[in-house]
């Protein structure tokens, strides 16, 4: 019998002997017509495929060439040899933006196989411009510029406008009282007075027109009691007429009120006449009407001069009251005061979101660390020997990690960095003195060293990167090769598109370069690189 272990090892043999299979049955190549032609031009990629003619070929679709453009796809073209079978597909790909592409290798899936081309690296050349056949003309001197006044009257009417706008919104929201409704006048006047006001409003006429003599009494008899209520005794609205005039009988012998027992009684008249009204629908003529109100409008006068000078504990509790409505009249000063600040501070934004950018003044307001970076004092200094003089927000602290191991102790190298590749923006400069060979200082390909930056990108996860060199020139008139491009490199677990740029220049056994980056995503990253650029001078070795 077979064991456990023979058994999978018989599986793992079949494995691999159908791999062979595979592998040795199925054969894939690319081929340009070319790797370096014009900006513009097309390159023919062919996709050859050889297989068994049982599996079927799936070749890539889409736009997977990119950083090349897919401009044509042809029909595949099958050749038949016995059990073997050739297809054939041809791309036609192009760039528009000069320089150096990797093209990505391809999936092709024959059969349930998934098998990857050869990358290609290819050229993009620009139109050469031969300068020498142009004249030369002198630098203009500069000229002064005038202010631009129209400028400034905008902004200057610019800020009239808003603060005429906010000032009408703070005085109509916050300054200006609204008018009082009558309710509300009432509610502020004292209680005698109020009762007094409530009583003379009554006009019995309009009460007889509109055959609402329910409504007069209900309002004389409410005026009067709302006044004893609130300087009397409490509940006063509550009671029914025997135990009002009980309760207003009790308060008159305790001494708390002087008051007649005469009043009592054309109180308790008044008050039982009303509830007649109220409850037997009696109707008074209009002489009783108008002398039961004028006979309430004297009984609250009474109770008024019969009422005791305020205790001591009622002056507190008035100066409480008063205290409250201070705390309470600062409390809305204070509201004020605040809504006045923060109309104030929505003006200045308006003003310098509309003069300024909105963008740019609110990454002011919040410290926006890029901006900061970028309108600090920067640090001009030197790095390396011979020296590379630059301009940057802080200073490059000197990297000793910038060779490989195979190279320690045979090349010279002065290296200096600020960031990384995934932050904000980085910085680094490395002046690397190379050995001579038989006395002689080798020349050093600037194309090369480039590649091998860009290879160190990938090294460190870097993804798409597209390349394109031209010429560069410092203020100071060294020559020296740009690389410059795009690529996505890690954060964490998502990638960020970032831009790239480094400055080569090499004379005798000597190559300096400076590598720049900075995320596609901060918005005043490239203005500090553009910054650092143009502050780039050599210093020639003396």
């Amino acid at each position: 019998m077979i064991d456990d272990m023979s058994y999978r090892r018989i599986l793992i043999s079949i494995a691999l002997l159908m791999i062979v299979s595979f592998e040795t049955n199925a054969q894939i190549t690319i081929t340009p017509d070319t790797t370096s032609i014009m900006i513009g031009d097309q390159i023919k990629l062919e996709i050859k495929v050889e297989t068994d003619s049982t599996n079927n070929v799936i070749f890539p679709q889409g736009q997977t060439f990119s950083p090349l453009e897919l401009v044509e796809v042809n029909d595949t073209d099958t050749l038949f040899n016995k059990e073997k079978v050739t297809y054939t597909k041809i791309y036609n790909v192009t760039q528009f933006d000069s320089g150096f592409y990797t093209l990505p290798k391809q999936k092709i899936i024959i059969g349930d196989q998934i098998i990857f081309t050869d990358s290609l690296k290819t050229e993009f050349r620009g139109v050469k411009v031969d300068t020498t056949k142009q004249k030369l003309f002198n630098i203009k001197p500069k000229n002064k510029v005038s202010k631009s006044y129209p400028k400034l009257i905008r902004n200057i009417l610019i800020l009239i406008i808003l603060l005429i706008v906010s000032g009408l919104i703070f005085y109509f929201f916050v300054l200006r009282k609204k008018p009082l409704t009558q309710e509300e006048k009432m509610a502020l006047l004292p209680s005698y007075e109020r009762a007094k006001l409530a009583i003379k409003s009554i006009n019995e006429k309009e009460y007889i027109k509109s055959q609402n003599i329910k409504g007069f009494y209900s309002d004389l008899t409410y005026a009067l009691k709302k006044y004893v209520d609130e300087k009397v005794f409490p509940s006063a609205l509550e009671c029914t007429t025997d135990e009002f005039i009980l309760k207003l009988n009790a308060t008159i012998n305790s001494g708390k009120i002087g008051i007649s027992k005469s009043s009592i009684s054309s109180i308790e008249t008044v008050l039982k006449r009303a509830d007649l009204v109220k409850f037997a629908k009696s109707i008074p003529d209009h002489n009783t009407l108008e002398g039961d109100r004028l006979s309430f409008d004297e009984k609250i006068d009474e109770i008024k001069n019969g009422l005791p000078e305020p205790s001591e504990e009622e002056k507190l509790r008035n100066l409480e009251y008063k205290k409250l409505q201070e705390k309470k009249r600062l409390k809305e000063l204070r509201y004020k005061v605040a809504a006045g600040i923060l109309a104030f501070l929505v003006t200045l934004f308006l003003f310098f979101g509309f003069t300024n950018g909105f963008k740019l003044t609110i990454d002011k307001i919040f410290q926006n660390k890029s901006l900061k970076q970028l309108n600090k004092e920067w640090v001009y200094s030197e790095y390396g020997v011979p020296s590379i003089q630059i301009s940057t927000p802080n200073v490059l602290i000197r990297d000793n990690n910038d060779l490989v191991d195979s190279l320690k102790g045979k090349v010279q190298v002065s290296s200096f960095k600020f960031g990384k590749l995934n932050t904000s923006y980085s910085v680094k400069l490395s002046t690397k003195m190379l050995p001579k060979s038989k006395g002689k200082a080798e020349e050093v390909d600037l194309i090369q060293t480039a590649e091998n930056v860009i290879q160190s990108y990938e090294n460190n996860g870097g993804r798409d990167i597209i390349l394109k060199q031209e010429q560069f020139i410092t203020p100071n008139a060294a020559e020296g090769l740009k690389t410059f491009g795009t690529m996505n490199v890690p954060d964490g677990q998502d990638l960020v598109f970032i831009h790239y740029v480094l400055l080569q220049f090499t004379a005798d056994n000597l190559l300096q370069q400076i590598e720049l980056t900075y995320r596609d995503d901060d918005s005043y990253a490239n203005e500090i690189i553009d910054k650092i650029i143009e502050s780039i001078e050599l210093k020639k070795d003396e």
